[in-house]
């Protein structure tokens, strides 16, 4: 639901956040993407070091350097991003945040099965462990930024925080919280499901985001384009 020209700053709380927070279905939409992509970069992130020893792929040090490496790496990733939005998409998220999850899933893939790579190009296991978390970590901090601005656009101007914390809220609690701290845990720790199936986990959330995302492209497109008449 859209707010009428100047009504914005006089819509009482509760209404504003039933009416344009609770019943906003593209901010329940983007607020499970969220869960999604907290869910990669958190699950990634805490059990990189727990992964690469327990695999026997790197030493201490080795995973405390890749670790570093993914995260260093978000920070121009994250420039880079915003760059991208709004020189090629007049500052619209969905088109850079599909892109960006499109290379985390390429960078959990290449993480997942760095033996495998690294055999067939005949390169130590460690060079493609580093790319591949340096790549995860260079495109996963730029959706969690921009799917919180994404957010700001589906609703009313003194609604912004609102939905910022709720689509936020989301990612924390569900994402990072419960799903990369417990049932990450849970399942590595499974003997029948083990690491295999929590990297399967990874792919799918990738997956399921990016494809959230995908549906809100032309409706984020369509709202920023109404707006720009408007003014």
């Amino acid at each position: 639901r859209k707010a009428a020209a100047g009504e914005e700053t006089t819509i009482p709380f509760r209404r504003l956040f039933v009416d344009y927070v609770f019943k906003n279905h593209l901010l329940w939409m983007i607020a499970i993407a969220n869960v999604f992509v907290y869910f990669v970069r958190y699950g990634i992130s805490d059990w990189s070091p727990t992964y690469l020893q327990d695999m026997g792929i790197m030493t201490g040090d080795e995973s405390r350097l890749a670790f570093s490496l993914y995260e260093y790496s978000g920070i121009p990733g994250t420039i880079i991003c915003g760059w991208i939005s709004s020189r090629f998409f007049q500052g619209r998220c969905a088109p850079v945040v599909v892109l960006y999850l499109a290379m985390v899933t390429i960078g959990v893939s290449l993480y997942w099965q760095a033996a495998t790579v690294a055999g067939l190009l005949g390169v130590p296991v460690s060079t493609i462990v580093y790319c591949a978390l340096s790549m995860t970590g260079f495109s996963i901090y730029g959706p969690i930024a921009l799917i919180g601005i994404q957010a700001l656009s589906f609703v009313p101007k003194n609604a912004a925080g609102t939905a910022a914390g709720f689509v936020g809220l989301f990612g924390y609690l569900l994402g990072d919280a419960l799903l990369s701290k417990i049932v990450v845990g849970q399942v590595a720790g499974n003997v029948e499901l083990g690491w295999g199936a929590t990297f399967w986990l990874f792919i799918i959330g990738c997956v399921v985001a990016t494809l959230i995302c995908a549906v809100t492209w032309g409706k984020e497109a369509r709202i920023m384009r109404e707006r720009r008449l408007q003014h």
